[in-house]
């Protein structure tokens, strides 16, 4: 425990906890192992991994805000936190030079469709008219306390991935301390719109960082959340072999 895990993923799971799981995960089981999407994306191992890791260090990351902590403490769940999240991600993105406008989409498709059946394709505007949080903000003591935390997880992916862990400190930096509604409703509609108008297939390369990012936070889930152990199950590995994927998670193996 550190003095940063009061702010929370889940009802009794740190956010940094969450986070550093779920990029433990990547490390041992996918890391090393993406040259063949790389070629397909005509770009290197080095970047795809750190899309990855980019799309698992801030896939939650608008739970860090309120009146996200405070529902989160409650019960209550961050109902739509993907697309403030993906809308974040965009902007401390958007300026890089490393980073295209496809890469940045597939990066922000990638984190707003992490709760969505992928039956329902793109219709991300559609469904976020639902939300009723109508703007997310953080004062500066936790602006300061997120960055002490993704400076950890920066010093931890850099000792594997120094671009990565360089990348995730730069776009912490980055994070805007207040978004509304109407700015993300407006980005999402945008993005509609380019997927349309776009001849590549942009949902079948999104699907591989999609499933990355689904086993990564399953398996944090699964370790850190009591009550979650047959989510995991259902979605991505049988229950007999849970214990054991816990135990290699936590090093045991």
């Amino acid at each position: 425990m550190t003095k940063y895990d009061n702010i929370l993923s889940w009802t009794r799971e740190s956010y940094r906890t969450h986070i550093l799981e779920g990029l433990k995960t990547f490390q041992r089981f996918f890391a090393g192992k993406n040259k063949p999407l790389a070629l397909r994306l005509s770009t290197s191992e080095e970047f795809v991994n750190g899309m990855c890791l980019i799309i698992i260090a801030f896939h939650d990351v608008a739970k860090t805000y309120e009146p996200y902590q405070f529902r989160i403490r409650a019960g209550k769940g961050a109902r739509f936190h993907e697309y403030y999240s993906a809308y974040l991600v965009m902007q401390a993105l958007r300026d890089r030079k490393d980073f295209d406008k496809d890469a940045i989409l597939l990066v922000c498709s990638t984190i707003a469709s992490h709760h969505i059946p992928l039956r329902r394709g793109y219709n991300f505007s559609q469904t976020f008219r639902e939300c009723v949080t109508l703007e997310i903000s953080m004062n500066e003591d936790r602006r300061r306390s997120l960055l002490n935390i993704y400076e950890e997880i920066s010093l931890y992916v850099k000792r594997f991935n120094k671009y990565a862990g360089t990348l995730i400190k730069e776009v912490a930096i980055e994070l805007h301390p207040r978004v509304r509604k109407s700015e993300v409703l407006s980005y999402l509609k945008e993005v509609e719109e380019e997927l349309k108008s776009m001849d590549s297939d942009l949902y079948f390369q999104m699907l591989p960082f999609l499933r990355i990012l689904m086993v990564c936070d399953n398996y944090a889930a699964a370790l850190n959340r009591e009550d979650r152990k047959h989510r995991v199950a259902e979605d991505l590995i049988s229950i007999d072999r849970l214990n054991e994927i816990r135990s290699i998670l936590r090093g045991r193996v």
